[in-house]
């Protein structure tokens, strides 16, 4: 028991100190919108005439911390989906992406603008 409580607050801790609560991140010409929160991940396609979340789960959503960055992924329909945000303290196009990972193996990855909301 005492073990569980441990860990509960380490983590709390742990995702309290990152300050991390919500980012909205867009690829190149705005085509996609990721939302981020501490356990939900959603992407909203804006290619389509209304715009249409493509990929939104609070399940199956895996979030990896390492120092200041941050990478949650998730699969949806097959494809993978893997968001990396290298400081979140500090967004940066060039190191912040989403990359999707189709069945067959095929890879798009995009850089993104990132910034708190």
């Amino acid at each position: 028991m005492k073990n569980i409580i441990l860990l509960g607050l380490i983590f709390l801790s742990i995702s309290k100190s990152y300050g991390f609560e919500s980012v909205t991140c867009f690829t190149p010409q705005e085509r996609h919108e990721i939302k981020l929160t501490q356990d939900k991940l959603t992407v909203i396609d804006h290619t389509q005439p209304k715009a249409r979340a493509i990929a939104s789960s609070q399940q199956n959503v895996r979030t990896k911390f390492i120092g200041s960055s941050l990478t949650k992924i998730m699969n949806q329909s097959g494809h993978k989906h893997t968001i990396h945000i290298q400081d979140i303290n500090q967004f940066n196009a060039f190191d912040d992406y989403l990359s999707i990972r189709s069945p067959k193996g095929h890879v798009m990855t995009f850089p993104l603008e990132c910034k708190k909301s």
